[in-house]
């Protein structure tokens, strides 16, 4: 048998915390090419044998090794078989068993002798989880607690792997743990493992693992751990890549750093989501604010432990606030602002207070004070903003820097004195009634706004128009122009942030503009041509017009402004129409006031008598010897050139050729004859014809 006919299967599975962590998929979920993985496999050489582990993957097949036992066999290299060509090799590539019969777990009689040495606890629960009621009693599957007994007995066979990880006579007496004393130093193994039985119910797989008998086991330390240090409590952790070497943990904590206290009982087992990337042991048997030493040591699938971590150092912290200062208070103060306020503090790292201010309730307090002694219950601010809300709270703290913020209270200082009232005071109306007004804005910095008041007569009673307080110095209105009243008049009145409102303002007078159009102009007479329409009108007899526009719309769409003339210009011509499609016409007079009248539309359809832009410079050339009729069409639209020869009788002319519009010569014989040419369009139209002569 040549080696590279061999299949080798390198599965170096993690046992303990790896085995308990086996996802099961049911059969009926997989192809028949996908094999269910019915065990797991690891090895390891010490000096004088290598040493086989392996675990079933779910219960069924843990059932089935169980009742059916495994196989071993082996396959043993001088050279290593991944470096040396093995067709080049002597070797024998056999495979060897080295199990006389099945390896089965004990009878219930030998576990109950071995259960006279109560120093092995792990024995103990191989034979419950081996021979308990429920693994016993599989017609229990067929009942109304079916979800229970199989929940029951998956947690049986993960008992049994983990107490197979943490025991070697354990791993021994469950038929999973095989020691290899038959090795020589200097050679390569190569060890399967089967189940000695073929169920198409449940297929099983070959473990198959690789060994250099030179490597020995060197033991390893759990690695990447890290510390969180919390109120009353430290979190270590460490990630998920040591499950790889071990299966349970054992955590040590130290006051001094020499002597050493194991925190868990039994070995440590961290369950964790599938997702999660570490492992997590919450230390709680803690003081705030003393040093800790943490060091951890794990457990391997053989029943014994690796080395020592690295040692972490922790220190818990204080996390807790005092109790927060209560019944605040804020007053004014003769020009500052008086912050009162209660407070029973009961922890002994009590350390002071602080009074904070904002100009919101909501947040954003900033501390205006230093750190007051616990006993004080006052605090004075001279330097509250006069002009804006104050709000204060009290911030209880500790020696640890934890700190609680009282309820809030609204501070401010009484004014009672009203603003100068506004001056400069201006303003327009135009032509559409809008008003615009201004003001000076007063020299009071807490001024927060205005009030406008209005009226058509300085007899009439002014009627506000700003309901709340207006804060810009620039104000809009708008008024009706058409009535007898010539002008409009306003006041102000400014207000500060207290409210308090100055005199009225000088009254502003404002005239109301002119808003009579002028005379209507009138469209006196027009005329048609080849899409085009030439008209003529009567400029309005108004002397303060100071334009006319003429605006056309073309069918239903809005109108636009074609062309602004002056007062002497009374005639236009549109051209480049669209046939049969209608077109309005009128004539919008503007005074200087912005009034506008309109004339009369006129309303017209374009007429297309068929004629098209005459073709330009229509000739003979002599083209290197080659006579050439050449011209010019610059015309846009869907249109072909037709050339034509002057017939024998010269009483017409005959076509000769059709082109392209995007052709602009045509090769001729005679240059002689006398040549023509039309452009002739898709929809009837056509040019005038050109000839040569």
């Amino acid at each position: 048998m040549k080696y590279n006919n061999i299949i080798i299967l390198i599965l170096m599975v993690v046992m303990g915390g790896n085995i308990l962590a086996q996802n099961e998929i049911p059969q009926n979920q997989l192809s028949d090419t996908a094999r269910i993985r019915s065990h797991g496999a690891t090895s390891r050489a010490t000096n004088d044998r290598i040493i086989l582990r392996w675990a079933p993957s779910d219960f069924n097949y843990w059932d089935m090794g169980n009742t059916y036992g495994y196989n071993i066999e082996k396959i043993a290299f001088k050279s290593d078989p991944f470096n040396t060509a093995i067709e080049n090799a002597n070797e024998d590539v056999t495979w060897r068993k080295i199990t006389e019969t099945p390896l089965k777990p004990w009878t219930l009689d030998q576990y109950k002798v071995a259960s006279k040495d109560t120093t092995n606890k792990y024995l103990g629960v191989a034979m419950e989880m081996l021979y308990g009621e429920i693994y016993g009693n599989k017609d229990v599957l067929k009942g109304e607690n079916m979800a229970n007994a199989m929940n029951e007995q998956q947690n049986k066979h993960a008992y049994a792997l983990m107490a197979a990880d943490l025991d070697a006579p354990t791993a021994l007496s469950l038929g999973l743990r095989f020691e290899d004393k038959d090795v020589k130093p200097g050679m390569f193994y190569l060890y399967r493992i089967t189940i000695a039985h073929i169920d198409a119910e449940y297929p099983t797989d070959t473990s198959e693992i690789y060994v250099d008998f030179s490597k020995k086991y060197k033991p390893q330390p759990v690695t990447n751990m890290w510390q969180e240090a919390g109120d009353g409590e430290v979190l270590i952790s460490w990630t998920r890549t040591n499950q790889s070497a071990f299966s349970a943990y054992d955590i040590e904590k130290s006051e001094d750093g020499k002597s050493w206290k194991k925190l868990n009982k039994r070995p440590y087992v961290s369950s964790f989501e599938k997702n999660e990337k570490a492992f997590i042991y919450v230390d709680s048997m803690v003081v705030n604010n003393k040093n800790y030493s943490y060091r951890l040591r794990g457990y391997t699938p053989f029943g014994d432990q690796g080395l020592y971590s690295e040692i972490i150092k922790s220190t818990p912290i204080d996390l807790t606030p005092p109790a927060p200062a209560y019944s605040i208070k804020a007053s004014d103060n003769g020009g500052a602002i008086k912050i009162e306020w209660e407070a029973t503090p009961n922890e002994p790292d009590f350390d002071g207070f602080y009074v904070g201010r904002s100009g919101l309730p909501t947040g954003g307090f900033v501390k205006i004070s230093k750190k007051l002694d616990k006993k004080e219950r006052a605090f004075i601010d001279f330097q509250a903003n006069p002009l804006e809300d104050n709000y204060y709270a009290i911030f209880s703290v500790d020696k640890s820097g934890n700190e609680s913020m009282s309820y809030v209270d609204l501070g401010y200082i009484v004014d009672s004195l009203p603003p100068e009232p506004p001056t400069g005071m201006k303003g327009s109306i135009d032509t559409s009634g809008l008003v615009k007004i201004s003001w000076n804005r007063g020299p009071e910095a807490d001024i927060i706004g205005y009030r406008v008041y209005w009226a058509n007569d300085t007899l009439a009673e002014f009627s506000q128009l700003t309901g709340e307080v207006f804060a810009g110095t620039i104000y809009g209105d708008s008024i009706n122009i058409k009535t007898l009243s010539e002008y409009a008049y306003y006041k102000i009145v400014a207000v500060d942030h207290r409210y308090n409102h100055s005199q009225y303002s000088k009254i502003l007078k404002l005239q109301k503009p002119d808003i009579v159009p002028p005379a209507a102009p009138l469209i006196s007479k027009y005329e048609q041509g080849q899409l085009t329409v030439s008209f003529s009108w009567i400029n309005s007899s108004s002397d303060d017009v100071v334009n006319h526009t003429l605006e056309r719309k073309f069918e239903n769409e809005e109108w636009k402004k074609m062309a602004v003339f002056t007062k002497n210009e009374k005639e236009y011509t549109d051209k480049g129409l669209l046939a049969g499609k209608s077109y309005a016409y009128r004539i919008v007079a503007l005074d200087d006031a912005g009034n506008k009248s309109i004339s009369k539309d006129l309303e017209i359809t374009a007429v297309d008598r068929g004629k098209r832009e005459n073709i330009q410079g229509f000739k003979v050339v002599n083209n290197n010897g080659t006579s050439m009729l050449e011209w010019k069409y610059e015309q846009t639209g869907n249109y072909v050139f037709v050339i034509y020869k002057q017939n024998a009788s010269k009483t017409g002319f005959d076509p000769i050729g059709r082109l392209k519009n995007t052709e602009k010569t045509y090769q001729i014989q005679n240059v002689n004859d006398v040549y023509g040419i039309k452009a002739i369009y898709s929809d009837g139209g056509e040019s005038k014809m050109e000839t040569t002569n």
